[in-house]
């Protein structure tokens, strides 16, 4: 058979087109978060639910930038998928596991558990995986950063997708107007903003509505690319915990990546 020079270079051409693609997929996926190198390896001896383990040296280990459902607890009821993030870090994980450990700007929490963001092998991002598998959502508590855009993008594939959490209706996002009284806890709320002010410790972004967004001025700087005094008019969702207060319910936001701005 005769193989001419123009079959030949087409062949060429689609392998390498092939290569490329293939090459691009790897560098897409989330779970590899560009680790270089752990900060501590340690051993898994128990999993306490979907964002928390215990060490083998008896370390409460809590993941950073992410937050999954919670597991019942004492007379406290479960969330939606609490026990099945659980599950699924307890496959991921079995006794003995080796883990790899990046620690942050924080080393430890208020309650004393250890922070980080953990790995296993081959440099895989365990949080990126339970983000892409929607059993967690990012949650950035400043000054803690690492690995943002990695777990963002992690979400978003399962977002896309309705995985786990996103098919939930109480993880849409709900108009301001529509909030019942009382609805506190965690939701995802959009609306237009009616106007932005300052007290004496916080930035508010409030809506259309009773609900008002606040920013204290400790976290401002995190927010210098926000434009934060042309908000009015415009539509943002947010994500966070609404709380009660004498004047309406109010969100507290920490980080801008608890903000979308339109266009989305």
């Amino acid at each position: 058979m005769i193989v001419t020079r123009r079959a030949t270079q087409a062949v060429a051409l689609f392998c390498f087109v092939v290569s490329f693609l293939f090459l691009l997929s790897a560098r897409a996926d989330p779970a590899q978060c560009g680790v270089k190198q752990y900060d501590e390896t340690a051993q898994v001896n128990f999993v306490y639910d979907g964002d928390t383990i215990e060490l083998t040296d008896k370390r409460r280990v809590r993941f950073l930038g992410i937050n999954a459902p919670e597991v019942a607890h004492k007379k406290k009821a479960g969330q939606p998928f609490g026990n099945e993030a659980a599950q699924r870090l307890q496959q991921w994980l079995p006794k003995n596991t080796t883990v790899g450990l990046v620690f942050d700007e924080e080393r430890h929490d208020k309650y004393g558990r250890l922070l980080a963001h953990v790995f296993v092998e081959n440099s895989e991002s365990l949080n990126a995986r339970l983000l892409t598998a929607g059993l967690a959502m990012t949650l950035v508590v400043p000054p803690n950063q690492k690995f943002l855009t990695c777990y963002d993008d992690a979400e978003q594939r399962a977002r896309d997708k309705n995985a786990g959490l996103w098919a939930l209706k109480s993880y849409q996002p709900q108009p301001v107007k529509s909030l019942a009284k009382g609805n506190d806890g965690f939701a995802i709320v959009t609306g237009v903003v009616r106007a932005v002010g300052a007290s004496r410790d916080s930035v508010w972004i409030n809506y259309d509505g009773d609900l008002a967004l606040r920013i204290l001025k400790t976290d401002i700087h995190y927010f210098a690319a926000v434009p934060l005094d042309n908000l009015t008019g415009k539509v943002v969702r947010a994500r966070g915990w609404i709380y009660s207060s004498r004047r309406g319910p109010r969100m507290q936001i920490r980080h801008p990546a608890a903000l979308e701005i339109e266009p989305f």
